[in-house]
Parts: structure tokens; C-alpha cells; sequence
């Protein structure tokens, strides 16, 4: 939620993970609104669209959870 931008690899690390692409799929279909974007370098760029209100009520449903 800090509305900053990453890449799958960024991401893999941050959460430990394998396929942070896999997970990405999994929340959009829960329906949270994550955007993305092609790079010159060939690289995904992946981000929470804060602009919609509803994505913070997404997130308190699913506060606590472990996604291991």
C-alpha cells in the first residue's frame, strides 16, 4: 500500500516467494486492482491502484493472513 512500483523479482524477494506473478493473478481475481506496465528492458512493472478507495477495504479483509 506505500504506492510504490516493483518488479516480479523485487517482489519474489520481498515476499519470500517464488512467482509473485502467480500471487498477483490470485489477488486480482479476489479483486484487488493491481495495474502494471511494460518496460523498455523488457520488465513488468507491478502496482496497487490507490486511486480506488475499495482497495483499502480489499486489504483489512485480508489483514493477519500468512500467504506461506
Amino acid at each position: 500500500m506505500s504506492g510504490r512500483k516493483f518488479y516480479a523479482k523485487e517482489l519474489n524477494e520481498l515476499a519470500h516467494t517464488n512467482d509473485a506473478r502467480k500471487r498477483i493473478s490470485e489477488l486480482r481475481r479476489a479483486g484487488l486492482d493491481i495495474q502494471d506496465s511494460w518496460q523498455p528492458n523488457g520488465c513488468k512493472l507491478y502496482w496497487i491502484n490507490l486511486n480506488d478507495n475499495r482497495q483499502l477495504d480489499f486489504w483489512s479483509k485480508w489483514e493477519g493472513v500468512r500467504y506461506d
